[in-house]
């Protein structure tokens, strides 16, 4: 294993904890607004290299991923595996993302229209 490889792996790793941090702890809507502009940066750089940039450093460094276990652990217990692209489960789940953070700052914006 490669310690760049590993570096790699525990910074996506923390990126997605403090996302789902900030997602479940926060109701600041200015905190909220940026992340959601990071993910949609997120989602456009998925889409225009076909696969996230810290996978790719992880899978150039370490022969593997997050993304690549998790999908062959999907493939052993046969849920939800239907092929072996990374790309469409990583876009799945930055769109969820997405609507989480935009439906809780729609649901904030509401309870401030209603409180004035």
């Amino acid at each position: 294993m490669s310690i760049i490889g590993l570096y790699y792996g525990i910074i996506h790793t923390i990126y997605m904890l403090i996302i789902g941090f900030i997602l479940l702890f926060n109701n600041n809507i200015t905190y909220l607004s940026i992340l959601l502009v990071i993910i949609i940066l997120n989602i456009f750089v998925n889409l225009v290299f076909h696969n996230c940039p810290l996978t790719c450093l992880e899978e150039k460094y370490l022969k593997n991923s997050h993304n690549s276990n998790k999908l062959k652990k999907m493939k052993q217990m046969n849920i939800m595996y239907n092929c072996n692209h990374c790309y469409e489960n990583q876009l799945d789940i930055l769109i969820n993302v997405y609507i989480m953070f935009l439906s809780k700052i729609i649901f904030l914006l509401f309870g401030v229209i209603r409180s004035h």
